[in-house]
C-alpha cells in the first residue's frame, strides 16, 4: 500500500478511527466537527459498523455545543453522512440546514439525487407556506384601498415600520426571511 499520496491529515484519520473504537466498544466520545463525523462514516461504512455507530453518533454531536457551527459550513456532507448512517435525528437537523440560505440554498450543491429531491420537496413545502402565509400577513396590516390625503401621514409611519424591520432582518446585504416573519409577529405592526 502506498500512502506517498495520502493527503489528508494522519492526526485526523486517528482520532476518527479512536472515536470509532469508542463507538463500538460502547464509551462515550465527542464529535468536534462535521469532518470528523464524514470521517467516522466512512470508517464504520469500510469496516461494516454503521448500525452501531449510528445510534452514537447524535449523543457524540450534542456534547459538543460547537459542533452544530461546523455543520452551517457545511451542511451537505453531514446531510449524506446522516444518510448513510440511517441516523434520524442528525438527518433532520442537517436537512433543515440544508434549506437555508433562502437566496441560495445549500442544498442544490447535493451530488446524491435522493438527498436533491427530499430537499428540494422540503423547500417546496416552505415556499408553499410562505405564500400562503403573505396574503395573511398582509390582510392583518388592515391598509386602507382609498384614503384621503390626511393620511399620508399614516403611510409614512407604515413605511417606517416596514423599512426598520427589512433593514433589522438583512444579512449580507440580504433579507432573510425566517427572521423578518418572526420579527414581524414579535412587532404585530399597528396599523
Amino acid at each position: 500500500m502506498n500512502i506517498a499520496f495520502y493527503s489528508g491529515s494522519k492526526e485526523h484519520e486517528e482520532k476518527s478511527f479512536e472515536k470509532l473504537l469508542c463507538a463500538i466498544y460502547g464509551r462515550s466520545y465527542q464529535l468536534k466537527n462535521a469532518a470528523e463525523l464524514v470521517t467516522l462514516t466512512d470508517l464504520a461504512r469500510y469496516y461494516q459498523a454503521l448500525p452501531i455507530v449510528s445510534p452514537t453518533v447524535y449523543a457524540a454531536a450534542i456534547r459538543n455545543p460547537e459542533f452544530y457551527a461546523t455543520i452551517l459550513r457545511n451542511p451537505c456532507s453531514v446531510l449524506e453522512a446522516a444518510k448513510t448512517l440511517r441516523n434520524d435525528l442528525l438527518f433532520g437537523d442537517s436537512l433543515i440546514l440544508c434549506l437555508g440560505p433562502w437566496s441560495e440554498p445549500a442544498y442544490l450543491e447535493l451530488s446524491d439525487p435522493e438527498l436533491l429531491k427530499i430537499a428540494s420537496v422540503a423547500h417546496s413545502r416552505i415556499c408553499v407556506k410562505i405564500a400562503q402565509a403573505q396574503p395573511t400577513l398582509l390582510d392583518s396590516l388592515e391598509i386602507p384601498i382609498y384614503s384621503p390625503k390626511s393620511d399620508i401621514a399614516y403611510y409614512r409611519d407604515f413605511c417606517k415600520k416596514l423599512s426598520e424591520l427589512t433593514s433589522s432582518s438583512k444579512r449580507h446585504y440580504k433579507v432573510m426571511l425566517p427572521a423578518y416573519y418572526r420579527k414581524c409577529c414579535e412587532r404585530g405592526l399597528e396599523s
